[in-house]
């Protein structure tokens, strides 16, 4: 921890601008979760778990890319491409 919180106060970061540890806690959960009923087909429910653990946590891509898969899958491209540009920025 201490290695990245130098690298973030290197590069100007604002180490407090962070989310909390149990909105990350609850980020991760709710990206397992949304992995586990892409795998059932369950898909709109797992982009809105998607959705919200990405906003619980913005600096994670992980969500993102998954969205992108379950909006493909849905037939959403114009939001995948979207998402797709967030990952890429």
């Amino acid at each position: 921890m201490i290695p990245g919180l130098l690298v973030a106060l290197a590069l100007g970061a604002d180490p407090q601008a962070r989310p909390s540890p149990d909105a990350h806690r609850d980020a991760v959960a709710r990206f397992g979760a949304a992995v586990w009923n892409v795998r059932r087909d369950r898909l709109l429910t797992a982009a809105k778990q998607l959705e919200h653990a990405a906003r619980q946590d913005p600096d994670a891509t992980a969500p993102l890319k998954e969205l992108v898969r379950v909006y493909t899958q849905l037939g959403r491209e114009p939001d995948a491409i979207r998402v797709a540009r967030q990952v890429l920025r």
